[in-house]
């Protein structure tokens, strides 16, 4: 596909950029069926829309066989094998060669053959026509799958565009086609599309505890090279051998940065399975980390670097549908002031402890809980620990200064529960200090843990461990003797 747009030297060069990231690299070693899914959907959509003489009946057997066999990768996989026989349909309709009436059946035999075959061996072992998957683990809340929509793009852990960055130039090029109603602007969202919401409906967000970090977007992450090659191929000025080069530098120098973290650890790029003295699988340094998206189960849609990193993502693609424009690029300019002063005040970790009290909403922290509405809870949500034997809450990464100090946890448990409040520092390796509670019975109390330091300490967590079901709503912290 690159070699179409741009001359064998610099196609293979941007071919090695894009693969040279976690997802690719990382995820070739893994038995899930999304990175396998999406070369095979880029492969169909990239021949499907390639431009030259129409394919001879070999070419669409094959395109036909494919198709149809998508879902046997996995039952999700029914959206874009509908969608790929709705676009090839549509381009056999356009061609100029027309096949015999024996030739379109044996098209439609070939991609029924494996539909029709799984939905057999499905009901025969499962008596379900979704194999092992039920539709009873869809999740059809408009808010949170738009919310998980965005984290498969966003998000510093589960993102794409985080992942690999050059990506994000897919961004600029469908502004573009947008405005110029490209003719393969509404098939390419289409197929686009069902490829991610059927992952952003899945009751386990993101694949999961253990799955890998960023799996969702294995299979969408390759249909947004079709995108920059469309406009690579019709806007010379994107040819640049010069800029292409300097680009994929660029993008090489952030992989090797990142490679650091997670090759010495791969579990690191885990959800669930990485080791205990890890906040969560973010590759990044707490200063970073905490001013990137947190979209999903750990996070609030709300959350100040949510905001500002999708106006810079909709700004790029204002961009793209300005070109031409002298002052394109001045939205993407605007949210990167904006950023400067959203990041550290609407922070709502408060990295900073100056007060002698500071309040840190559950919601806001990591760990394996799920926030949701309260009315009794201090800012109307509180988080529920949704697993056993693992921190609630984690965070939020705070400095403090030589002196004594109280940490006061507000929880609530609907039975007998027992668990630890404890407090640490460098990722878990350093115990401050730690209190084994009871609660009796169904009742809400105030966990109280004092400590004091010799020295001054940095990246200290307060951790919250419980039973499953266990709430918090927040944790105080204030220096002994305050009020």
């Amino acid at each position: 596909w690159c070699c179409t747009v741009l001359d064998p030297i610099n196609a293979m060069l941007a071919t090695l950029g894009v693969l040279a990231c976690s997802p690719v690299v990382f995820g070739a070693s893994q038995l899930y069926p999304d990175l396998a899914g999406g070369v095979a959907i880029f492969a169909l959509a990239s021949w499907l829309w390639r431009t030259g003489r129409p394919a001879h009946a070999g070419s669409w057997c094959a395109y036909w066989l494919f198709a149809g066999l998508l879902c046997w990768l996995h039952v999700k996989y029914y959206a874009p094998t509908a969608v790929l026989a709705v676009l090839g349909a549509g381009e056999l309709w356009r061609q100029r060669v027309r096949f015999t009436p024996a030739m379109y059946a044996t098209f439609a035999m070939l991609f029924l053959a494996g539909p029709v075959l799984f939905a057999t061996f499905s009901w025969t072992y499962f008596e379900n026509l979704l194999g092992g998957r039920g539709s009873g683990e869809l999740d059809f809340d408009v808010a949170r799958a738009i919310e998980l929509v965005l984290g498969q793009h966003l998000d510093q852990v589960q993102g794409m565009f985080v992942s690999q960055p050059l990506l994000l130039s897919g961004l600029v090029a469908l502004g573009w086609m947008i405005r110029r109603r490209h003719p393969l602007t509404l098939p390419w969202l289409l197929l686009y599309a069902s490829v991610v919401v059927p992952n952003a409906l899945q009751q386990m967000p993101y694949g999961g505890h253990v799955a890998p970090a960023g799996r969702f977007g294995w299979s969408a992450m390759w249909l947004w090279i079709i995108l920059v090659g469309i406009v690579v191929h019709e806007l010379p000025g994107w040819r640049s051998a010069y800029g292409v080069r300097l680009v994929l530098l660029a993008g090489f120098a952030y992989q090797a940065t990142l490679a650091v973290s997670w090759m010495p650890v791969p579990q690191r790029l885990f959800s669930g399975l990485f080791p205990l003295d890890v906040w969560q699988p973010s590759l990044f340094p707490v200063s970073i980390m905490l001013s990137l998206p947190k979209l999903g189960p750990h996070g609030h849609i709300g959350y100040g670097p949510n905001v500002v990193w999708t106006c810079g993502a909709l700004a790029l693609i204002v961009a793209g549908w300005l070109h031409g424009w002298r002052w394109r690029y001045l939205p993407a300019l605007a949210t990167a002031v904006a950023a400067l002063f959203l990041l550290p005040v609407d922070d709502p970790l408060r990295r900073a402890t100056t007060s002698p009290l500071r309040r840190y909403e559950a919601e806001h922290m990591s760990g394996r809980c799920t926030a949701y509405s309260q009315g009794h809870a201090s800012n109307g949500l509180v988080c529920q620990q949704y697993q056993d034997h693992s921190f609630a809450v984690s965070g939020p990464f705070v400095s403090l200064e030589p002196g004594s100090y109280e940490v006061v946890a507000a929880v609530r448990s609907g039975g007998p529960a027992r668990g630890i409040l404890e407090v640490v520092s460098t990722r878990g390796r350093n115990q401050v200090a730690r209190h084994d509670f009871r609660m009796p019975g169904s009742t809400a109390s105030f966990l109280k843990l004092s400590f004091h330091l010799d020295r001054s300490l940095r990246d200290v967590e307060f951790r919250v461990r419980g039973i499953r079901g266990f709430e918090i709503d927040y944790i105080d912290l204030r220096r002994a003797g305050s009020p």
